[in-house]
């Protein structure tokens, strides 16, 4: 890879074990970049000391302000899950700003995991970059929160990669709520003004970027290597799976009964559980049994236990 390539991502103590996942998931597809990383509270930080004592890619970032913000829109009316997408641009301006001129930035969310290396050519000559959700042909509907997922989004350092981050930053002060608008809704459906900020709009439709059980239906095929219908996964977008002491919730039939429910299992999950349960006894003081997963009647794969 040519190109000078970077990460960022945030977490909570909640979204440990994932993000510790992700993490070593860059490490091994991307061994030449830097993961910038900001923890969201105390417990996140000190989990994320020891596991910057095991890997030099990481940098952590800690900035007092972002943290006050955070607080800021919590206090002002935001709920805690709409003040951390309020300040995500903030964050991902943080980790840009450290990075050499031209260079590629892509923030991930703590619940996506690589499988592969991303392929220059879906980021060469772009300043941003965006992925299209492909949602399976019973969740057409889904589409009104949003054409693109804001969990993978890429910013090239140069004038047109901050403008396009700069209003995004401004949009979601104004408005960043979880209440569905024809307009918005979250960070999520500014992604689709994007292309009339500026050139070099990169949108990526792809099985094998960004993707989720939205995007696994019956007629989905799924091989070992791994890869979706034919396209070879890059990265996956674990929505909905939560870890606790013992077991791991997949609510694999978070949209609906999951046809390929085993393979997806087989191919997709059990790799990011092994992930997950060789950074368990770093956040194993922190995690936390969710009453309501427990609750929640759509998971038949209640408690996967590790492998």
């Amino acid at each position: 890879m040519n190109e000078n390539l970077a990460f960022v991502t945030f977490f909570t103590k909640e979204y440990a074990a994932n993000a510790l996942a992700l993490i070593d998931s860059i490490e091994k597809t991307h061994k030449s970049s830097t993961i910038y990383v900001m923890p969201l509270d105390r417990e996140s930080r000190a989990i994320l000391v020891l596991k910057s004592k095991e890997m030099a890619q990481i940098q952590i970032l800690d900035n007092e302000t972002v943290l006050k913000e955070l607080e800021f829109y919590v206090v002002n009316n935001r709920s805690r899950a709409e003040a951390i997408f309020t300040i995500k641009p903030k964050i991902i301006a943080e980790a840009l700003s450290r990075l050499k001129t031209e260079s590629v930035l892509f923030y991930c969310d703590s619940d996506l995991y690589f499988f592969s290396q991303i392929p220059e050519y879906l980021f060469k000559g772009a300043n941003v970059v965006i992925s299209k959700h492909l949602f399976g042909k019973g969740l057409r509907t889904y589409y009104r929160y949003g054409l693109f997922n804001a969990g993978f989004v890429g910013f090239r350092k140069n004038k047109v990669g901050y403008e396009v981050l700069n209003w995004w930053r401004s949009a979601c002060k104004d408005n960043c709520s979880l209440q569905l608008t024809e307009d918005s809704f979250a960070d999520q459906k500014y992604l689709e003004t994007f292309s009339k900020l500026g050139p070099g709009i990169k949108e990526i439709s792809s099985f094998g970027v960004n993707q989720s059980l939205w995007a696994i239906d019956s007629h989905s095929r799924l091989s070992a290597k791994p890869s979706l219908n034919g396209e070879l996964l890059i990265c996956f977008h674990f929505h909905g799976l939560r870890v606790s002491r013992n077991h791991v919730y997949t609510d694999i039939d978070r949209y609906g009964v999951n046809i390929n429910r085993r393979k997806t299992f087989k191919t997709i999950y059990l790799p990011y559980i092994a992930a997950i349960k060789k950074n368990l006894y770093l956040v194993e003081e922190y995690l936390e049994v969710s009453k309501r997963n427990e609750l929640n009647p759509l998971i038949k794969y209640r408690l996967v236990k590790w492998c």
